[in-house]
């Protein structure tokens, strides 16, 4: 009899981790939105440098937007509201501080398509 209450009370425990973390979750992602959401926008490589991917190739793995060359920005998620059309396009391209420029060639993994302007210097 005393390995049940043992076992009861060990189940109880394990539930309450679970309920904790299920509400730890949705506290993090529904109700702070406290993580940051990758933004692609349009980008001319010839007058910045853009990150590039080739959409050419029908097996190639592109998004719906089409994007060759295009920039990187993350905006906080509780930001995101204020973006038109879940595109964020106009919000971080009027050089809103709500939006942070994530830079071609950080990593080394990085594909950029260069500005001539700055290969020159």
């Amino acid at each position: 009899m005393n390995t049940m209450k043992s076992v009861d009370w060990m189940t109880s425990i394990l539930w309450a981790f679970l309920l904790l973390s299920i509400a730890s979750t949705g506290y993090f992602f529904f109700y702070s939105k406290d993580y940051d959401v990758m933004v692609e926008t349009a980008c001319s490589p010839d007058m910045e440098n853009c990150f590039h991917r080739d959409c050419s190739a029908e097996d190639s793995e592109c998004p719906p937007n089409g994007y060759e060359d295009y920039k990187v920005y993350a905006i906080k998620a509780y930001d995101f509201a204020s973006c038109e059309a879940d595109t964020c396009n106009a919000l971080c391209l009027s050089g809103s501080p709500l939006c942070v420029e994530t830079t071609c060639g950080a990593v080394d993994t990085d594909t950029c398509s260069s500005n001539p302007e700055e290969s020159s210097q």
